[in-house]
């Protein structure tokens, strides 16, 4: 079947805001905004952007982005006019911000919190996002209003981890933004009447393109959650009647112990989730699936580099035991492949680095010319994704790449230890990690949260992992914690763990 060329993503929103201006588009904790009073407050940021600050189409403008309809208008804003948007994580401590304002240079800042402002350098121009819409703008004498952009200029910079160095500025283009948008309603199966609510930060790929322009693109009302709170989601989604759920592990596991504390909530709207950011347990799914047996919950795989999609389990054979940890198949306008060491692919069935190639994903991080052709090859990125194909092209992600163990020349991946330990009784939570060894190079070390009230013993433990694994595989250290050091959206930092543990 051939695959149309997908329309612009701001054309659309344009269009839709003029044919439905009455329709609700976001909704945040304090208030909510329709389709044309939506747009008109983006024209009229990009016009006080261009007359009081000259910005143009090129200029870095960086935004301390929250969950809240002032950012989202903002975020917007500046794409719209053809300057280039550099996301801040809120999360961030200031010499990381400083590390971004630096590497980017942006003519302007803008915060949308006064908290914020000890983040931004005083030699920084700095704009403060007022609260509340604003008037002023005739929605009729804009709404042909020419955008500053072309569709290969750079939209958005936004920089990745810095857990393995210094970070790096992924560059998504207009067209990047476009075909990811397009990935996801057709490969997810989204309908005009769907609706969402972001329960991730705006400052991840997740957040703001695949629920907030995707949400945006198909019309549909979106609920901004300015922090993750369980109860007050749920609370949310049956106010708002919300259909579509995309978040990672943690944020479903807090879920499901809400749903067991909030017995007369409706949820009946919930019709799909996706998970990505990390591996979800069966034994989790299985839970949600009692209290939302109708849902259609689907494990999916992304990264910042790729817009977002990558992935999508087919719902069909979701179930499959033969497919079960597979993050599903390549979505619309993507190809991927694994390679060995030396750069050749890979056999069916056999681990290697994932690559990646496709409409959506970047080309080049901002002025990092080393991080560039380390990560590039003939168009394709290299994920630092340790992977499997089968042979019917689904992809198993098995761990990251600078996670894997090498103990004495056997590769050992984290998540294959840490599901064997997940099945013993009273373990809550276990992460596994690398650990220098004299002879071996590497040893694994399991450190693992016990359930509440439980008492667990080293041994036990490691006498469990004996008849679950190869020998080389069982951990030769186990450590217990009340609980895993987390970022901001759940993931575990397993670098603060190799550091706590190192000696």
């Amino acid at each position: 079947m051939v695959k149309l060329q997908p329309e612009n993503v701001l054309f659309k929103i344009q269009t839709l805001a003029s044919v439905q201006q009455n329709r609700i588009a976001l909704i945040d904790d304090s208030k909510e905004i329709t389709y044309g009073e939506l747009f008109r407050e983006i024209i009229r940021t990009q016009m006080m952007l261009k007359e009081k600050f000259q910005a143009k189409r090129g200029d870095r403008i960086g935004i301390l982005i929250e969950n809240t309809i002032e950012s989202a208008a903002v975020f917007l804003a500046i794409i719209r006019l053809g300057a280039i948007a550099v996301i801040i994580n809120t999360k961030l401590a200031k010499p990381e911000v400083d590390f971004i304002i630096h590497d980017s240079n942006p003519v302007l800042v803008m915060v949308g919190n006064e908290s914020f402002l000890p983040l931004v350098d005083s030699e920084t121009r700095v704009y403060l996002i007022p609260g509340g819409t604003q008037s002023g703008v005739d929605f009729k004498n804009f709404a042909d209003d020419a955008p500053g952009f072309r569709d290969a200029d750079c939209a958005v910079i936004m920089y990745t981890s810095g857990t393995t160095g210094r970070p790096k500025g992924a560059m998504i283009t207009h067209h990047n933004i476009t075909y990811a948008v397009d990935c996801y309603i057709h490969d997810v199966g989204l309908r005009e009447n769907d609706s969402t609510i972001v329960m991730v930060p705006l400052f991840y790929v997740t957040g703001l393109i695949a629920q907030l322009m995707v949400f945006l693109c198909l019309g549909a009302k979106i609920v901004l959650l300015h922090r993750f709170d369980a109860e007050k989601a749920l609370e949310k989604i049956a106010e708002y009647r919300i259909t579509h759920l995309h978040s990672v592990a943690t944020v479903y596991l807090s879920l499901v112990t809400a749903i067991q504390n909030s017995k007369n909530l409706d949820l009946t709207c919930i019709r799909q989730a996706l998970c990505g950011g990390g591996p979800i347990t069966e034994a989790l799914i299985e839970r949600l699936k009692i209290y939302l047996p109708w849902l259609e919950f689907r494990r999916i795989y992304g990264l910042t580099e790729s817009t977002s999609p990558g992935t999508v389990m087919p719902i069909d054979v979701q179930q499959l035991p033969e497919k079960s940890g597979s993050s599903g198949l390549p979505m619309r306008w993507m190809k991927a492949k694994v390679v060995e060491e030396d750069g050749s692919e890979a056999k069916l069935n056999v681990a290697g680095e994932l690559l990646l190639k496709g409409e959506n994903v970047i080309r080049s991080y901002w002025e990092n010319s080393e991080a560039n052709s380390k990560s590039f090859i003939d168009g394709w990125l290299k994920t630092g994704d340790i992977a499997k194909i089968d042979r019917d092209g689904f992809v198993y992600i098995l761990d990251r790449k600078k996670d894997m163990i090498i103990r004495g020349g056997e590769k050992i991946f984290c998540s294959e230890v840490e599901g064997a330990l997940a099945q013993y009784p009273g373990v809550k939570e276990v992460a596994v990690i690398g650990i220098p060894d004299l002879y071996y190079g590497e040893a694994v070390m399991a450190v693992v949260v016990p359930s509440e009230n439980i008492t667990l013993k080293k041994e036990d433990v490691i006498q469990f992992a004996r008849t679950k694994l190869a020998k080389f595989k069982v951990p030769a250290e186990i450590e217990f914690e009340n609980e895993l050091p987390r970022s901001s959206v759940g993931k575990i930092l397993k670098s603060d763990l190799k550091n706590k543990f190192a000696n």
